[in-house]
C-alpha cells in the first residue's frame, strides 16, 4: 500500500533546516538540539515529513461531519484508513471547517492536552511508538483520543476519584529522579482488589498519570517537556495475595503502551515475593518488548534506587532522608470543576484558529509563536477552571524543579 503521505496534500509545517543530504535535521525555532532522536528539535527530514502527514490526517479526521459514527464502534485499521482516504483532499480553513474542528466530539480532550504538552511532541509520541509507520500512528492516536473522550479524561478531577481510594495511600507522586523524571510510587501492600471496583481504581490511576504529566519540567520558551517520561516504582513488600490485581495491572500496561505511549522512562519492581513470579508470567505476555526492557527487579531498594534518585526523594524505608508520610487533603475542592471545552471555544478560539492556520501554512516563525500563545492560553484556562491546589503546575514545582509537597498535596 502506498504511503498515506503520498495520498494527501501534505501540510507544510514551518521548519528551519541544518545540515545536508540524508543526515539533514529539522529544528523548530527556539528548541535546543540536545534532545533525543525522534523528539521535537531533533528530527530527520523523513521524520518531519511523517509529522506533517500525521497532522494532516488528524485535522481532516477532526473536521469530518460524520466523525461521531466512528466513535461508536471499534474501528479497525482498514476502516480508519478508509475514513482518512475519504476525507476532503484539502484543509482550507473556511468558517464552517473551523467551527467543525472546534466543536467536534473529540475537541475537549485534544485542546485540554495542549495545556500540558507541545502539540507536535504529543503526536511524535505516537509516531515513535509505532516506529514511524504513519497508518499505525494515526490509528493509535485516534483510538487513544477516543478512549480519552469516552472516559472524560479532561474531567478526571471532577470528583470521580473516591476519597477512600486516596486514603489507602496506594499511589502518589514523590519527587524526581536524577534525570528529572517525576516518580510515581505504588505501594502494593495498600491495595486490595476486592475493596473497590476495577473502574474506581482505573479512574484513580488515570488521575495519578495526569498529575504526573503536570509536574513534568517544561521549558518556558518552547513548552516542551524535558524529560517527557516518568519513573514508576512498584513496591511489593508485604503485599497480600489480594494485591495482585490482574485487572489493574493490565490497565496500567494499556496506559503506558496505548494511551500514554512513550511516557514510561523506567519501572522498578521492588521486593517481589515468591507468589509474584507466577503472576508475572501472565503480565509479561501483555508487554511490548520496548516496555519490558524498561523494567528492573530488585530486593535491595537502596542499591537499585540510590544511584538514580536523590536520597531526599527516597522513602526512609529505602534509605532516604525524610520521614515523609503521604496524606490526601483538600479532597472536597477536587470536585470544583467547570467544563473546559466551552471555555476553550470561547476564550482560546483566536489562538486555536491561528495554530490551525499556521500548521497548514509554511510559516515557521509564526507557528512557533502561535503554539506558544495557544499553550499559554490553555495553561491559563486550566488554572482558572481546575482546583488550584491540585493541578496548577507552577504551585507544585519550585524554581529548582523540586516538588513542593505542601503545595502539591495540600
Amino acid at each position: 500500500m502506498a504511503s498515506l503521505g503520498n495520498q494527501f496534500n501534505k501540510l507544510k509545517l514551518g521548519v528551519m533546516s541544518i545540515g545536508s543530504g540524508n543526515s539533514e535535521k529539522t529544528v523548530e525555532k527556539g528548541i535546543s538540539e540536545s534532545v533525543g532522536d525522534g523528539h521535537l528539535g531533533n528530527l530527520s527530514q523523513e521524520e518531519q515529513a511523517k509529522l506533517k502527514d500525521l497532522w494532516g490526517l488528524v485535522l481532516k479526521m477532526l473536521s469530518l461531519k460524520n466523525l461521531q459514527e466512528y466513535l461508536n464502534e471499534k474501528v479497525d485499521k482498514k476502516k480508519i484508513v478508509q475514513m482518512a482516504e475519504e476525507a476532503l483532499p484539502s484543509l482550507e480553513l473556511d468558517e464552517a471547517r473551523i467551527e467543525g474542528i472546534l466543536n467536534c466530539p473529540l475537541a475537549e480532550e485534544l485542546w485540554s492536552k495542549f495545556a500540558v504538552e507541545h502539540p507536535d511532541s504529543l503526536l511524535l509520541r505516537f509516531l515513535r511508538a509505532r516506529k514511524w509507520n504513519l497508518t499505525d500512528a494515526f490509528v493509535m492516536f485516534f483510538e487513544a483520543l477516543k478512549w480519552s473522550a469516552s472516559n472524560k479524561v479532561s474531567r478526571m478531577h471532577d470528583g470521580r476519584v473516591k476519597k477512600e481510594i486516596f486514603d489507602t495511600k496506594k499511589g502518589f507522586i514523590y519527587g524526581y529522579d536524577l534525570l528529572g523524571r517525576p516518580v510515581i510510587l505504588i505501594l502494593a501492600r495498600n491495595h486490595n482488589q476486592y475493596a473497590h471496583e476495577v473502574a474506581d481504581n482505573t479512574v484513580f490511576l488515570v488521575n495519578l498519570m495526569e498529575l504526573a504529566l503536570r509536574v513534568m519540567r517544561r521549558d518556558p520558551e518552547t513548552f516542551c517537556l524535558n524529560p517527557d517520561t516518568v519513573t514508576v516504582i512498584f513496591d511489593l513488600a508485604d503485599a497480600p495475595v489480594a494485591a495482585f490485581d490482574a485487572g489493574v495491572v493490565k490497565f496500567i500496561v494499556d496506559c503506558f503502551q496505548n494511551y500514554y505511549p512513550e511516557t514510561l522512562g523506567h519501572c522498578y519492581i521492588l521486593n517481589a515475593p515468591w507468589i509474584f513470579w507466577g503472576f508475572w508470567k501472565v503480565v509479561k505476555m501483555w508487554l511490548d518488548p520496548v516496555v519490558a526492557s524498561k523494567i528492573t527487579f530488585s530486593n535491595d531498594p537502596l542499591d537499585i534506587l540510590g544511584p538514580v534518585i536523590d536520597k531526599k526523594y527516597l522513602l526512609k524505608a529505602y534509605g532516604g532522608l525524610p520521614a515523609y508520610e503521604y496524606e490526601m487533603v483538600g479532597y472536597e475542592k477536587c470536585v470544583e470543576f467547570k467544563p473546559l471545552n466551552k471555555t476553550f471555544r470561547e476564550d482560546a478560539k483566536d489562538e486555536l484558529v491561528d495554530f490551525l492556520k499556521a500548521t497548514i501554512d509554511n510559516r515557521s516563525d509564526d507557528r512557533h509563536e502561535h503554539i506558544k500563545r495557544l499553550m499559554e492560553k490553555a495553561d491559563w484556562i486550566e488554572s482558572q477552571n481546575l482546583p488550584d491546589h491540585y493541578f496548577k503546575r507552577q504551585d507544585c514545582v519550585n524554581a529548582d524543579h523540586t516538588v513542593d509537597f505542601d503545595a502539591l498535596l495540600n
